[in-house]
């Protein structure tokens, strides 16, 4: 059966394929071959070449540096899980092993930085606030008998009238990225809305240890700034005693929305 112009035409780009290819290789091993191509047409013929260019590689001693050489084979534990596609086995192992991620753990990153500010400065007004009122109450060699469960059972109406627009205002900034990160979100791994009650109760019980702390060192006569009680968090250039948190106030809605705004432009 003759051949048509436009088989032929195939079969040529073809073998510049197949000599290019083998060229590549050649470079690779170093080894410049003077002898025609090989262009086989079957698999049988493949295979041999395949087995050829092994063989040859194996002479020249390049499977003596593979990473691995003489020790059995790693095997991870989802590589067994029957519920995982072999495909996405490995395509998350490429993934892993580049250091890519989805772009909604790239988002949780910055959520668990913005929920960490916001609960810092927080936990930062409240020990102020609580340590300046105990401290008035009680005389400075009665601070050391002040208990955890006082301490605790403390709250100021005034202090949560005072302080909630700037609560909300921070929770709103910190719940938009709530909303982002939901919405490229798996549903098993969505977070929940951050709520000023919620994470106000949070915050009178993880901050007893550090107002029990200031107190103490008040006793002893060495009271410390709130900046270094709180982890830095809470200095606005005001006296341990001073008056109403607005300083501290304007720095907290400040750094929360500070953390929040490079990530939320995008959007």
């Amino acid at each position: 059966m003759p051949v048509s112009r436009e088989q032929r035409k195939r079969m040529r780009e073809a073998g510049r394929l197949t000599n290019a290819r083998d060229a590549s290789l050649d470079y690779r091993l170093r080894m410049p071959s003077e002898r025609p191509r090989a262009n086989p047409v079957t698999l049988r013929g493949w295979g041999s070449l395949v087995d050829e260019r092994i063989e040859r590689a194996r002479a020249e001693g390049h499977f003596r540096s593979l990473r691995g050489r003489g020790k059995p084979l790693e095997r991870e534990t989802a590589e067994g899980n029957p519920f995982i596609a072999r495909e996405q086995f490995l395509m998350n192992r490429i993934i892993q092993r580049n250091g890519a991620a989805p772009p909604w753990v790239e988002v949780q990153g910055e959520l668990e930085d913005a929920v960490s500010s916001f609960r810092d400065v927080l936990q930062a007004s409240w020990v102020r606030k609580a340590v300046r009122s105990l401290s008035a109450s009680h005389p400075r060699q009665l601070l050391c008998s002040v208990t955890r469960d006082e301490i605790a059972a403390l709250r100021d109406p005034a202090w949560e009238t005072r302080e909630r627009s700037f609560h909300d205002a921070a929770l709103d900034d910190v719940n938009r990225v709530v909303r982002k990160h939901n919405a490229i979100a798996p549903i098993p791994v969505r977070k929940g809305y951050l709520t000023r009650d919620v994470e106000l109760a949070r915050c009178y019980r993880v901050s007893v240890d550090a107002i029990l702390e200031e107190l103490q060192r008040r006793a002893h006569g060495s009271p410390k700034n709130l900046s270094d009680a709180c982890e830095g968090f809470g200095q606005s250039g005001e006296g341990a005693d001073a008056g109403p948190d607005v300083g501290l106030a304007a720095m907290f809605r400040a750094m929360v929305r500070g953390v929040v705004e490079r990530f939320i432009r995008p959007l």
